[in-house]
């Protein structure tokens, strides 16, 4: 349990979260502009957090930038009057809080506590004759008690005035600020945890729930993908459990075998496997997929927590209630690879939805007659499950299902077909680029993007312009951009028709107020196009000599095309990198089936690097 009254105010963990705007889900402080607004300013203490509560609303936020320089040394903290330095010592001389207005009354114009709370009142309603009335009695005390000329004083008052209209209430802001610094501190220390408890806040808000899957990868927190034998109806915290190889295995898996397509191995960490692995994870839980309703995915786990896993489609069919799911509900579960464990051939089991509750209606029938076997026996005489015949779906079609059981891209987004190209060309996912600050001189920025084109409408502006709106997603999420140009118009149109992943060219545009930059599309190339003329290398690295064999057999009918396949071993003194040939036809799906052979511990595609002539003489 945690003692949040007895948590230290300077914690470092904390603040290196905030400094770097590492703060979706954190109360108060999620928006895209509070995380770049965080990683500017880069708050030190618990003050700042309060200052930033209050600051980030229109009006005061202009004062953001001025705030955040005059706290990291970049400009000179100076006062309105040296009176005043007391008082706003804290905000480097801004104003910010309304008690900052009071205390500025009292200790100018002498003001009662009584009547610096009629002064900050007036100064909200901004009522004329109040406001005469107010101004002339605090130019008079300013006179009377600190011998402030009458100008400088009406100075003083406007100023006091102009920020008055906006300033936040301090212990309003404290207390936004208190749980603020208690859910990153709970983010620093236990990220596991606080995604978990986020996400089960969210269950039903897809488009949260997207946000947070995406959040984890960034932070390099796993998320374990739902399982009808691991996940709860709502997300929880698996432990982890680490491999001779340096991996992580959720203890929840029923076999490490490499069946399963989202069971067993997680992926290497970015220092090859040799650090320690996480030895937590969230599992993804069955009732936040699309359609399957969480009452009934309730009593799913609770059936098997009183009899045991599911040991195959057959058992969970035998001894599932009928009437707890439809062929919607089997659909966006299979959709989703809730199933893999028993049968990692999604497309079969998606196909096999209507099979699965007949055979389940039979078995409830035969347990309420009596008759669970054929001699009165325990053994039930249900007929066993033919399972349809059904290729085994694409790498796309596998993220259509996702999609459509998750409501977002769960473990890939069509634009990762094309992430060896998308880096070659040094595009960065909108996220990214929304994170990246303002240019110190405003204006438009250039960019390039890898998205997806979801859709595409055309538009008339306010002066009779038409141009086309496109709704864009990447793995970091949705977009939309505009296009004026009629050459890229047609381009994305065409592209929308069949959500076609193109390589894009844009103009990002931040204004005032707003917290996401405006995306204008320049031109673009279609992916497909690229990946034909790019020259790809596909590197595989095994850690089991008989995965060689199984490699030879799923490439030899990929010939014919001019990629290069390498192939990496682990020695008892090293490595060695064998090329196995430069006739390849390399794509992401290959990619994909490769990575899922037995003995194949890592699959990098990228663009091979340009062949350089050199003269000799």
């Amino acid at each position: 349990e945690v003692d949040f009254a007895a948590l230290p105010w300077d914690d470092e963990a904390v603040y290196e979260l905030l400094q770097r705007g590492d703060t979706v889900g954190v109360f108060q402080l999620e928006s895209e502009g509070m995380r770049r607004t965080l990683a500017a300013v880069k708050p030190t203490s618990f003050e700042d957090i309060i200052a930033l509560v209050s600051l980030y609303r229109p009006g005061p936020m202009d004062n953001i930038p001025m705030f955040g320089a005059r706290k990291n040394g970049r400009e000179p903290i100076e006062y309105p009057h040296a009176l005043l330095e007391p008082v706003l010592r804290e905000t480097y001389g801004i104003f910010v809080y309304q008690e900052q207005v009071m205390e500025a009354a009292k200790v100018l114009a002498g003001f009662s506590l009584g009547e610096a709370d009629l002064l900050r009142r007036a100064m909200g309603k901004k009522i004329k004759s109040e406001m005469d009335a107010q101004r002339a009695g605090f130019v008079a005390g300013c006179e009377r008690v600190n011998k402030i000329p009458r100008g400088k004083a009406n100075e003083l008052f406007d100023l006091i005035d102009k920020f008055a209209g906006y300033g936040f209430n301090k212990s309003h802001a404290a207390a936004y600020a208190l749980i603020a610094y208690q859910t990153a501190w709970l983010k620093a220390h236990h990220p596991v945890e606080f995604y978990a408890a986020s996400m089960c806040f969210d269950i039903h808000q897809t488009d949260k729930l997207a946000i947070f899957t995406d959040d984890m990868r960034r932070m390099e927190v796993e998320c374990l993908p739902p399982s009808i034998n691991a996940s709860e109806a709502e997300f929880s915290v698996e432990e982890m459990a680490p491999t001779p190889f340096g991996l992580s295995l959720s203890k929840a898996s029923p076999s490490s075998t490499g069946e399963s397509e989202n069971e067993g191995f997680d992926k290497l960490s970015p220092n090859g496997g040799r650090a320690e692995p996480p030895l937590l994870a969230v599992r993804y839980a069955l009732g936040a997929l699309k359609g399957v309703g969480e009452k009934a995915m309730e009593q799913l786990v609770e059936e098997r927590r009183a009899n045991g896993a599911f040991k195959s489609l057959e058992d969970f069919a035998e001894r599932v209630d009928p009437r707890l799911l439809n062929r919607r509900q089997i659909e966006s579960l299979a959709g989703g690879g809730a199933f893999d464990p028993l049968d990692p051939n999604r497309a079969a089991v998606f196909a096999a939805a209507e099979t699965l509750l007949a055979h389940a209606a039979s078995a409830a029938d035969a347990r309420e007659s009596g008759q669970g076997g054929l001699f009165g026996g325990g053994e039930s005489n249900v007929v066993p499950i033919r399972m349809p015949v059904a290729a085994t779906w694409t790498l796309a079609q596998r993220m259509a299902a996702e999609k459509e059981s998750f409501g977002f891209y769960f473990s890939a987004h069509p634009v990762d077909r094309y992430r060896h190209l998308a880096e070659a060309h040094g595009a960065k996912s909108y996220s990214a680029l929304a994170s990246l600050p303002a240019p110190a001189d405003g204006g438009r920025t250039g960019a390039v993007m890898a998205g997806m084109v979801e859709e595409a409408r055309w538009r008339t502006s306010a002066r009779g312009r038409r141009y086309l709106m496109a709704t864009m997603s990447d793995s970091s999420g949705q977009f939309v951009a505009t296009v004026f140009d009629d050459d890229a118009s047609a381009q994305v149109e065409a592209a929308a028709k069949s959500g076609a992943c193109a390589l894009l060219n844009v103009e990002l545009d931040r204004r005032p107020g707003e917290e996401a930059p405006r995306v204008t599309i320049r031109s673009l190339q279609l992916f497909e196009a690229l990946s034909k003329r790019a020259r790809l290398q596909l590197e595989v690295e095994v850690d089991d000599v008989g995965a060689i064999a199984r490699l030879q057999a799923a490439t030899a009918d990929e010939r014919g095309g001019h990629g290069e396949l390498h192939l990496k071993v682990k020695l008892d003194r090293g490595e060695a990198l064998l090329v196995l040939g430069r006739d390849f036809r390399l794509d992401a799906e290959l990619a994909a089936r490769l990575e899922r052979i037995e003995g194949v511990a890592a699959v990098r595609l990228s663009v091979a690097p340009q062949a350089r002539l050199a003269l000799v003489s």
